[in-house]
């Protein structure tokens, strides 16, 4: 039942925030950078610092990244028009059609960086 409500919140948001003036825009996600990203992913670190898994808490991935990364995905998540997250195999088909070989994801959420070798023959 959370998830389907974080997920609620995650779509509906974004659609109340995008239409919104660019500056009323970056105050609302430095809002949510601080009380949703920076707060649940500090409960994450005190989590796993008494020993226990974070796993299952929202945000846990940025428990150890820096404030700025919380803010900027704050105001790419919500305040951008349109987003279409790929998942790791759709990454890999798209670079793979596109002729690159060696691709490798990093394991963390999100697959970020994208070390590839574009192949010479396509």
């Amino acid at each position: 039942m959370a998830v389907s409500r974080d997920l609620a919140f995650q779509q509906t948001l974004p659609m109340i925030i995008s239409p919104l003036p660019p500056r009323l825009r970056l105050v609302i996600s430095q809002i949510i950078a601080v009380v949703i990203y920076w707060l649940l992913a500090r409960f994450a670190a005190l989590v796993e610092r008494a020993g226990f898994s974070p796993a299952a808490i929202s945000l846990e991935p940025y428990r150890n990244r820096n404030f700025y990364v919380m803010r900027t995905d704050a105001y790419d998540w919500f305040c951008t028009r349109r987003e279409q997250p790929f998942t790791r195999g759709q990454i890999e088909q798209m670079l793979a059609d596109a002729g690159f070989d060696e691709t490798r994801l990093s394991n963390k959420a999100p697959p970020i960086g994208v070390p590839s070798v574009k192949n010479p023959k396509t």
